[in-house]
């Protein structure tokens, strides 16, 4: 059996290299086998020719729209630092302004912005001030 399984591989590379060799005169598998011309890939069209004027007024355009950029992005910066000045000065708090003052316009108001039993907070350990005192809450 063995020399059949050796027998079957041997037939099967000799095929496969005939195989091989019929299809080299195939003429897709010529053009496939051949090294790919480089010239083939460059570009067909010719380019056209440029002259040191032109070379001159597009070197001219290129600096005068670099100038233009760069005045724009000054232009730019000089406008937020100006209104970045503005906003300090517009920022600044008032020195001689009395926080204390309330501003009512009826009496009613004026309680109730001065009344202080709201804003006190909540006695949390009575026990503490009876300690104090010398006798304990029950």
């Amino acid at each position: 059996m063995r020399d059949k399984v050796l027998t079957s591989n041997e037939d099967r590379k000799k095929g496969s290299e005939r195989r091989m060799f019929e299809a080299r005169d195939h003429p897709f598998v010529e053009k496939a086998l051949k090294k790919p011309d480089k010239k083939a890939n460059r570009v067909a069209i010719p380019v056209p020719k440029v002259t040191e004027e032109e070379l001159r007024r597009r070197r001219e355009e290129e600096e005068e729209a670099m100038l233009l950029k760069r005045a724009e992005e000054a232009k730019k910066k000089h406008n937020r630092l100006a209104l970045e000045e503005y906003e300090k000065m517009v920022l600044v708090s008032n020195t001689n302004r009395d926080d204390s003052i309330i501003e009512a316009r009826n009496v009613e108001e004026a309680l109730a912005k001065i009344t202080v039993t709201d804003s006190l907070p909540m006695d949390r350990h009575p026990e503490k001030e009876s300690d104090s005192s010398g006798r304990k809450r029950v």
